[in-house]
Formats: C-alpha cells, structure tokens, sequence
C-alpha cells in the first residue's frame, strides 16, 4: 500500500539560525523528518522537539552509535528520559539499522 508522506531533509548549517517558530511551522507541515544525529541532538537539547514529539526513530548505520557519536547521545537521552518516565511515557519506536555489524555493536 503505498502512501505519500509529506517529508523533508534537514541538513546543514542554514539550520543553526531557525528559531523555535520556524521549527514548530516544519513540525506541523511534515509527517517525515529526516535530519542528522546532531541536528536530532541540536533539536532535543534546544528544546525544540522533545521525545515525545517522535513516534519513529530510524537509526541508519546503528554500529556507529559508540561512544561520543551524536547518535549515542540521542540513545543516552532516550535511556534517560524512559528511567524518569519522562514524555508521559510516550517514547517513540527505535528501528537501528546496520549492514555492518561489528564485535563493538555488543559491547
């Protein structure tokens, strides 16, 4: 059943200089959001978006997610906000997805 999602690709530095309005007005007029870990991070911490606001997180090249790699720190906060029940217990889905998996994608 194919369907058209009204979508949109964030990237960029151009981001930098939206403010709360402008991401609130993308919010609203896209279902699809696809956008880097760091600007999913620049979103979280800026208080843009929050986790509840997200009802799908697809995680491209997942075995990345180690350490200090911007997609981590969405999963350290994700972990965070589930231990406080925070987002009213409205997290969203997590698919990680990997053609690569490596011995550190277990650690």
């Amino acid at each position: 059943l194919a369907q058209n999602i009204n979508a949109i690709l964030l990237l960029g530095s151009q981001l930098d200089s939206w403010g709360r309005d402008r991401w609130m007005n993308c919010f609203s007029e896209f279902r699809a959001i696809v956008c880097t870990p760091q600007t999913m991070i620049n979103l979280l911490t800026g208080g843009f978006v929050g986790l509840d606001n997200v009802g799908l997180l697809l995680v491209d090249e997942c075995h990345h997610a180690r350490k200090h790699h911007p997609m981590n720190q969405v999963m350290k906060l994700y972990r965070e906000s589930a231990a406080k029940g925070a987002a009213g217990g409205k997290l969203p889905r997590v698919f990680g997805m990997t053609a690569t998996p490596t011995k550190e994608c277990f650690e």
